[in-house]
């Protein structure tokens, strides 16, 4: 017997699946979200790219630059539809990405995957500037 949820993907990355979470967590209404298409890829980046964007310690990236980490940069590209503050669809799309050291994106969370170029806390930060002017 063969149980089919709708929606739910069973050959879907959990990259895909974790990106989705942060994105639907950007919206203003994020019920109204429907997935178009999702389009993932993977390139290397250079180790200083990766280190520059990290809090790592200095003996961590000491360390990491002696054994010649590469460095790798996840991508999910979105297209969706989603209602705006107004509850007027429009078709919209989003870029999550992840830089790790690693060889697959397993690691990656809500916090720390970025959409359009933000991870969470940087959202937050932003929500809170706003609020004090």
């Amino acid at each position: 017997m063969a149980v089919i949820v709708a929606g739910c993907n069973p050959f879907e990355s959990s990259f895909i699946k974790t990106c989705e979470a942060a994105l639907k967590d950007t919206l203003l209404a994020p019920s109204t979200y429907r997935r178009v298409v999702a389009t993932e890829s993977r390139s290397p980046i250079p180790l200083e790219l990766y280190l520059a964007q990290e809090n790592k310690s200095e003996a961590v990236k000491k360390f990491l630059r002696q054994q010649n980490t590469t460095a790798t940069r996840f991508v999910v590209v979105f297209e969706y539809d989603a209602a705006n503050a107004y509850g007027t669809p429009l078709r919209l799309s989003a870029e999550c990405s992840y830089d790790t050291t690693g060889d697959d994106p397993s690691s990656a969370h809500e916090f720390t995957v970025r959409i359009n170029g933000k991870t969470k806390n940087d959202r937050m930060a932003d929500a809170i500037r706003r609020l004090n002017q």
